[in-house]
């Protein structure tokens, strides 16, 4: 388990605070642009799609995800045909648009009505905020959005691979280690941080594998995946960054811990959060596992 401790952590910081000077875009520990990278070319004017094969998310449409016009840094993901994910320390104002590539790769422009920050279980605000657009994406838009995922219990995320989408639009990869209340513990109070439910990730730098990935400076509000059912489901929006001695460590925004304040919020508009897999999928692969482990249990 990767809980922060107080001795080891150098800094947590947003992913949107620091000076851009000497900092690019997510970290991968070799980078790699036709495997990681979303745009062979032209970002974010005119892009071009990387269609190698060995690309992480080769067969997958990513039209739903977009990014401030005026600000090519933040990421958004779609979750209906009006509402978005971001992270509320780096969210969109109602006077900004989003900008999409379309499955024909044309770039569809689409403003920004409200955004709405999420409450965490005392009732405050969360660092995941809800935006909705000026208008619902339509077929001629050629634009999708992403389920959510929607496991039965945190600890079937965990050892779970992630895939990690950051900036400049570029993709690494992760595994959840633990879960945590950002802000709740001596050490992420004071990272000012609105306390939120978290999932770690973490980056060590002795070694693993090429595409490992660790959040840099503008990576705030993009989201993370894992594959359900064939399906990418969003897992989390990125938050903040630790830095303890030869390990970074990711926090992201536990989405499927808000479905049920994003459903109600959203529900004025007639739409709810698509869930991977759905209720009664999961609840009959819970009781395979539960009697699964009652045969384990016996036979030790």
């Amino acid at each position: 388990m990767l809980s922060p401790n107080p001795k080891l952590l150098l800094y947590i910081a947003f992913l949107s605070s620091i000076s851009l000077s000497s900092l690019h875009a997510l970290v991968t520990r070799v980078s790699d642009a036709v495997t990681q990278n979303r745009f062979a070319s032209g970002f974010p004017s005119a892009p071009v799609d990387n269609v190698s094969g060995t690309f992480l998310l080769n067969d997958y449409d990513l039209s739903g995800i977009g990014w401030d016009t005026s600000d090519k840094r933040k990421g958004f993901v779609m979750i209906s045909p009006i509402h978005f994910l971001a992270a509320t320390h780096f969210a969109p104002n109602s006077s900004n648009s989003i900008t999409f590539q379309n499955q024909s790769g044309n770039l569809v422009n689409i403003g920004v009505a409200s955004v709405q920050a999420m409450n965490n279980d005392s009732g405050s605000a969360s660092d995941l905020t809800l935006g909705t657009l000026n208008r619902a994406i339509t077929t001629g838009d050629e634009l999708n959005f992403f389920a959510v995922a929607n496991l039965a219990t945190e600890s079937l995320y965990v050892g779970r691979e992630i895939f990690v989408y950051g900036r400049t639009p570029k993709v690494g990869k992760g595994t959840i280690a633990s879960f945590q209340d950002f802000g709740s513990d001596p050490v992420t109070a004071g990272s000012g941080l609105n306390p939120s439910r978290t999932y770690q990730f973490a980056y060590s730098t002795l070694g693993g594998s090429n595409d490992d990935a660790y959040f840099e400076v503008g990576d705030s509000g993009s989201p993370s995946f894992t594959f359900i059912d064939g399906q990418l489901a969003v897992t989390g929006i990125h938050s903040a960054l630790a830095s303890a001695t030869g390990t970074f460590i990711n926090y992201d925004t536990f989405v499927p811990d808000y479905v049920d304040e994003l459903n109600t919020a959203m529900d004025s508009s007639g739409f709810q959060v698509t869930s991977v897999p759905e209720p009664s999928v999961y609840s009959i692969v819970l009781v395979f596992t539960v009697l699964g482990g009652a045969v384990y249990r016996r036979r030790n």
